[in-house]
């Protein structure tokens, strides 16, 4: 990048230096690499959408550090995301850390203060209607909201992923996977505060191997069928995970008149330290004022917890809240010990 003008002091935006690097290597093709060479002071990036890529890799040795909110409101309100990848092919983004800069976002949320608009902040790092990707070692920290989405994609690795945002940090999910299939989530290390990974409509074949979850809102699969809209998941695997200190451990949650169904899921290995809810499902989720009841009509069916030890936070260490209108049905314990 610095070959394209990047200077990595911390101050000038290098944000078209990146863009014309990555156009170059994507032009290139062949299993081209950009190169991120580490600086003192890192670099200082405004969005960047980056384009239809095949066979490239993008070695991040330095610090890359999202703009303030102040500067992204004035000139670039209209982007949803830091860093957007989109119709990338046999791509990898290996190793770096990404400063999402999310401090200022946070205490503009309406969930830290109410008297603020309830609007969407950035993800830090998303991945669009792209095949055959890895992300490896990175580590992301502060984002704005989410910190990486895989939307719409197929055949994804995400291994050795760090996550560190605080507790406070409002809808700071570390890892989404929304539509999209065959996605293995391995040895993730994943502090925030949200849910560490998110699984929510159209998306089947995850698995989440091994790694760490806590603080954070545990392995959720959802929320589901909001606004009464047909939502699915299904062939789900958790296994190996440690998770400590958090609101959550294993969850499905699905609003309350939702369409679809959950199928095929299994909880299997893994160990609970000091988790408030251990083993949920809830049928009747509810982020806000919700209004009148209504019966859930998206079905959970088939799901397996196995060999899940550990402490309970709270009282209740498995709360099953299922709906009378879409039952769960065919829910399997084996050998839990909370």
């Amino acid at each position: 990048v610095k070959s394209y003008g990047a200077v990595g002091d911390g101050k000038h935006d290098d944000a078209q230096a990146f863009l014309d690097a990555y156009n170059a290597a994507c032009q290139a093709g062949d299993n081209a690499v950009i190169l991120v060479p580490s600086t003192s002071a890192g670099y200082y990036l405004s969005p960047i959408s980056f384009g239809e890529c095949t066979s490239v890799t993008m070695k991040v040795d330095g610090t890359l550090h999202a703009i303030p909110r102040s500067a992204w409101l004035s000139k670039f309100s209209s982007e949803k995301s830091w860093l957007l990848f989109t119709k990338v092919t046999d791509f990898t983004l290996t190793g770096g850390t990404f400063n999402g800069n999310g401090q200022d976002w946070w205490a503009h949320s309406c969930k830290k203060d109410k008297s603020q608009r309830c609007t969407d902040a950035p993800t830090a790092v998303r991945f669009e209607d792209s095949k055959n990707i890895k992300v490896e070692g990175i580590t992301i920290t502060n984002s704005p909201q989410i910190h990486i989405t895989f939307s719409d994609s197929q055949a994804i690795q995400a291994t050795n992923v760090v996550i560190n945002s605080p507790e406070s940090s409002p809808n700071t999910d570390g890892i989404h996977v929304s539509g999209s299939t065959n996605v293995v989530v391995r040895d993730g290390d994943i502090s925030a505060g949200d849910d560490c990974v998110s699984i929510v409509s159209g998306s089947s074949n995850i698995q989440v191997l091994g790694g760490r979850c806590g603080p954070g809102h545990g392995i959720s699969i959802g929320s589901l069928g909001k606004g009464g809209s047909y939502a699915t998941v299904s062939n789900v695997q958790v296994s190996g995970v440690k998770i400590d200190a958090a609101t959550n451990g294993v969850r499905i949650k699905t609003w309350q008149g939702g369409k679809g169904y959950v199928s095929n899921v299994i909880f299997e290995n893994i160990s609970m330290d000091n988790v408030k809810n251990p083993i949920i499902i809830d049928q009747n989720y509810c982020d806000g004022g919700c209004g009148k009841k209504r019966g859930s009509s998206l079905t959970i069916q088939g799901v397996t917890y196995s060999n899940i030890v550990g402490t309970s936070a709270s009282p209740d260490g498995i709360n099953l809240h299922c709906s009378s209108s879409g039952a769960c049905t065919n829910i399997h314990f084996s050998n839990v010990k909370l």
